[in-house]
């Protein structure tokens, strides 16, 4: 695993696809400099939906610099690094190598996978690719959270170490297919929800889809 790129974004206002102006932090800027990282995330990032980003279970986002070749010959020209509002654009550690309840060593701070990333339309609108949303979905590269076990510093030359592997049932691309093509398996939700390290921002949203395929458009909340 290698670190490419660590990034913080500010609250800025931008333009889609339709030319109308929206505020966010999506379009995070690469940083050379030592970050400070807390359990709430990089020192100097923001977010400006905090119901759907942020907190302590989705402090650092991480996506797989890998997937830009894909995305950059859908797209027919090269994507900005970071295009994906990750904190850290990782080699070699992507959605199939990647388990909920991973602990990674980075630099002196400890990481802990918790949630793969639920996507919505804002990178699409800030890039102006309005099909960037269906081809993270179809190809089930959404990028992956992680909470923060122990504060500290990161840089870009710092070191990453995997000490310790997740449940196999938490597999993030596992996850990914349990949310995106597997839909009708509310038993095989309802068994990767007993799993308390499994961010419990997943696990309401999880339901709250499978809760409008199902015929009674109830699942098991226990």
């Amino acid at each position: 695993m290698k670190i490419i790129s660590l990034n913080i974004g500010q609250p800025e206002t931008l333009t889609d696809y339709h030319g109308k102006s929206f505020s966010s932090c999506v379009r995070k800027k690469p940083t050379e400099n030592q970050i400070n990282i807390t359990i709430n995330g990089f020192d100097g990032d923001s977010v400006v939906d905090t119901k759907n980003h942020g907190g302590p279970h989705r402090a650092v986002h991480i996506f797989s610099e890998e997937h830009y070749a894909f995305f950059n010959n859908k797209n027919g020209s090269p994507l900005p690094v970071p295009a994906f509002g990750e904190n850290i654009t990782l080699q070699g550690y992507n959605e199939h190598d990647a388990h909920v309840g991973d602990i990674l060593k980075v630099g002196d701070v400890i990481l802990q996978i918790s949630q793969p990333t639920e996507r919505c339309s804002t990178m699409g609108k800030a890039l102006h690719q309005v099909k960037l949303l269906k081809w993270i979905h179809e190809q089930l590269m959404t990028g992956f959270y992680a909470r923060v076990l122990q504060p500290g510093k990161i840089s870009k030359n710092s070191t990453i170490e995997l000490i310790e592997k997740g449940p196999a049932e938490l597999n993030i691309n596992y996850l990914n297919n349990l949310l995106f093509k597997d839909k009708k398996d509310i038993g095989r939700l309802n068994r990767v929800c007993e799993f308390e390290v499994l961010s419990p921002h997943w696990i309401k949203s999880a339901r709250k889809q499978f809760g409008r395929g199902s015929p009674s458009g109830k699942i098991n909340d226990n």
